[in-house]
């Protein structure tokens, strides 16, 4: 879509609406004792994750701390620290009801962060990979590229796993986004299917700018 009026106002009010399912989500990973069995996507989905999370460690090394943008109430906070091994966490949401769940249920990994009052904020730590998943598929095209550029600019590794076709059932909902991800973070060095609407995207900045210490 190309209109730019879907806000954060509204996305907040999508999420008061679907809170109960996401600390559901949430709240099942916590009292799992497998990492993969709590991601919010089916089995096979989970599995490509899995493979391309292991692929990026074994050509560019096990990240040790991660950014987590739009991370609602921590559903892959398992998968970060139980699965990989991460030893440094941290997710990020405009979300406050989001924000307030997940440190409830996880401890206190998480913050709001609200890219309209971004950098009035303390500047983030850098990070050795950034993180969204099904993010920017719900913000327009500028929001989309404000928050590109500041996972670009937070760690040289940005993981996307966002929408590259509309479902049919999607092509009358509003909060619904299309992008090129090339064009908003640069240089791809996988992109692999999660299902038959979504794909993994892996991006490689060496040259980043980070924006704290």
């Amino acid at each position: 879509m190309s209109t730019d009026k879907w806000t954060a106002d509204e996305t907040a009010v999508h999420f008061q609406g679907r809170a109960p399912e996401y600390i559901a989500r949430a709240e099942k990973a916590a009292a799992h004792p497998f990492a993969m069995a709590t991601l919010p996507m089916p089995l096979g989905g989970a599995q490509n994750l899995l493979e391309a999370a292991w692929w990026l460690i074994e050509k560019k090394g096990r990240p040790q701390r991660v950014l987590d943008f739009g991370c609602g109430c921590g559903q892959f906070f398992k998968f970060f620290t139980t699965g990989l091994g991460i030893t440094s966490y941290r997710g990020l949401d405009a979300s406050e009801p989001a924000i307030a769940a997940a440190n409830k249920i996880w401890g206190e990994y998480f913050r709001v962060m609200d890219l309209r009052m971004y950098p009035a904020r303390a500047p983030l730590k850098k990070a050795d990979l950034a993180f969204c998943h099904g993010v920017l598929m719900h913000l327009p095209a500028a929001a989309a590229q404000t928050t590109a550029t500041l996972m670009r600019l937070t760690a040289p590794l940005q993981m996307v796993i966002e929408m590259t076709r509309p479902r049919p059932e999607d092509n009358l909902a509003p909060h619904i986004f299309i992008h090129d991800y090339t064009k908003l973070f640069g240089t791809m060095i996988l992109k692999s299917p999660l299902n038959e609407y979504k794909d993994i995207f892996i991006f490689e900045n060496p040259k980043r700018q980070v924006t704290g210490d």
